[in-house]
């Protein structure tokens, strides 16, 4: 039975609220991780081909980093992939690359070591629905889009040191594209 009195209505919904965001960045979370466990189940089960020198697998959307093949099923799912693999594969250059990210963005960082520090001006609530954890210690924005995507991994590849399309390519449903094992 609700209670007739209009602020413990507001607090009681305000609660609500606040439960339901962290619910839906807990699930964000999951889904780039299943993803993942996904990619990395297909990569340990494809059947081995009798002649590697021709080997070739079809892509559709995922990326290549450093020579080995990653299915991902959305674009977020790229974005977040690639953004863990920097992280733990150069652990020292982490804040060059948040600093590289983030230089373009007008009123938010990409990246950073605390998650309110992502954007200025919107509430903790917010904030939390737009973001998730990278890696122990830093967080990453989750309200891209493609092109934004796309200029924060080649500018975090660069600031790695790597090769964007060439130590990392990414492939973004633009149909199946064979690449090389």
């Amino acid at each position: 039975m609700l209670i007739a009195d209009p602020n413990h209505l507001l607090h009681e919904a305000d609660q609500i609220s606040a439960a339901i965001a962290t619910a839906e960045a807990y699930m964000a979370t999951l889904t780039t991780k299943r993803a993942e466990i996904f990619c990395t189940l297909e990569n340990l089960t494809r059947p081995v081909c009798a002649s590697p020198a021709q080997e070739r697998t079809f892509i559709r959307r995922g990326f290549v980093y450093l020579g080995d093949i990653f299915r991902s099923p959305t674009y977020l799912a790229i974005y977040l992939s690639v953004l863990k693999r920097l992280w733990m594969s150069f652990p020292e250059k982490r804040d060059a690359m948040a600093k590289e990210v983030s230089r373009s963005a007008y009123s938010r960082r990409y990246l950073a070591r605390d998650r309110n520090a992502l954007f200025s001006g919107m509430s903790g609530e917010w904030t939390l629905q737009h973001s998730t954890l990278l890696c122990e210690g830093w967080y990453a924005d989750t309200n891209v889009n493609k092109q934004q995507i796309r200029k924060i991994l080649s500018r975090a590849v660069s600031a790695a040191g790597l090769k964007w399309d060439e130590d990392v390519r990414v492939h973004w449903n633009t149909g199946y594209t064979a690449v090389p094992k």
